[in-house]
C-alpha cells in the first residue's frame, strides 16, 4: 500500500515538535520498515530546504513546501503567490501550508498512485485538499482521507482557559471542522478522544475507529532494586494548564513531604507558563 501522511510538523520542522510530530515521524518510518511506502509533506524551510529525500531505499520519500512562495514549476506562479499571500495575513497564517499541501498531494495521487491519506486535526492541513475534492478540483482518483484526531484547536483552547471566539480560533474551528467532517474516516488513540469527537460533532456512537498509538522500538532500560527504593517521579510535557501540570505540581509537593527521599523531575520547558507554575 502506498501511505500519503501530510503533516506541517514532521521534524525537522519550525517549532518545538510535539506530539503530533512525534506520531507522524514514527508511524512513516515503522510502515517503511515493514516494507509499505511512505511519501509525508511536510513544511519546508531554511532548516529543512530540500524539496525531497528519500529513506528506506526509496519506501519514505519525504516532500517539503514552502508557505510563502508557490511550488516549483507552477504554471500560475503569480496567482499562487497572491492566495499565498492571503493566506499568510489571515489570522490563520498555517493554512498556507494546508494550501500548498492540498496542490502537491494532488500531484502524488496521479504520479505515485496514492492509496489512502492521512492529516491530524489541529490546524486541518487536509481541509483545502478536501475543500477542492467537493468542487471536483484535483484528479479523478480519490483515495480514501482519513483524520487522525489527537487535539482540535478548540479542544486546546477550552483546556487552557483560553478564548474559542478570537479570529485565529473561529478560522481555525472552521477548517478543523470541515476536515473532521469531510474525511472518510476518523482515527482517535483513545476511546475517550473518539466518543469527545463522537459527542461534538453528533456523529454516530462508534463511528470513530480507536487504534492506541505505535510505540516502536524502544530500548529497555536496566531497572535495579535500588530504582523502586530511591522514587523517582517524573513529569513530561508542555507547561500548559491542559497537560496537567498545574495539578502535578501541588500532589508532587504533598507526596514529598509524606515521602523525604522522593525525587521529583519535571522535563518540558517550550512556553513561558513555567513561571506562573513556579510563583
Amino acid at each position: 500500500m502506498i501511505h500519503l501522511l501530510i503533516s506541517r510538523e514532521y521534524p525537522p520542522c519550525t517549532y518545538p515538535m510535539g506530539g503530533i510530530g512525534t506520531y507522524v515521524r514514527h508511524i512513516a518510518r515503522l510502515l517503511a520498515e515493514h516494507g509499505e511506502t511512505v511519501h509525508v509533506i511536510a513544511e519546508r524551510w531554511v532548516g529543512a530546504p530540500r524539496a525531497t529525500e528519500a529513506l528506506f531505499d526509496g519506501r519514505l520519500v519525504i516532500h517539503r513546501v514552502w508557505t510563502a512562495r508557490p511550488m516549483e514549476g507552477s504554471r500560475t506562479p503569480h496567482e499562487d503567490a497572491d492566495v499565498l499571500e492571503a493566506l499568510g495575513a489571515s489570522p490563520f497564517p498555517a493554512q498556507a501550508f494546508g494550501w500548498q499541501a492540498a496542490l502537491l498531494a494532488e500531484q502524488l495521487i496521479e504520479r505515485e498512485r496514492i492509496d489512502i491519506i492521512e492529516a491530524q486535526d489541529y490546524e486541518a492541513p487536509l481541509h483545502h485538499f478536501l475543500a477542492r475534492r467537493a468542487r471536483g478540483l484535483g484528479p479523478s482518483v480519490h483515495p480514501p482521507c482519513f483524520v487522525h484526531l489527537h487535539t482540535t484547536y478548540e479542544q486546546v483552547c477550552l483546556a487552557n482557559g483560553w478564548s474559542v471566539d478570537t479570529p485565529r480560533a473561529r478560522l481555525m474551528r472552521q477548517h478543523e471542522d470541515g476536515a473532521i467532517r469531510g474525511a472518510d474516516a476518523l482515527l482517535a488513540p483513545s476511546r475517550f478522544l473518539a466518543r469527545q469527537t463522537e459527542t461534538r460533532y453528533a456523529l454516530e456512537p462508534g463511528s470513530v475507529a480507536t487504534i492506541p498509538y505505535p510505540i516502536g522500538d524502544v530500548p529497555q532500560l536496566e531497572r535495579t532494586a535500588d530504582t523502586w527504593k530511591t522514587g523517582t517521579v517524573c513529569f513530561v510535557g508542555r507547561y500548559e494548564v491542559r497537560k496537567g501540570l498545574f495539578e502535578w505540581v501541588p500532589a508532587a509537593i504533598r507526596a514529598a513531604a509524606r515521602w523525604p527521599n522522593l525525587r521529583l523531575e519535571i522535563i518540558g520547558a517550550d512556553t513561558p507558563l513555567l513561571r506562573d507554575v513556579t510563583s
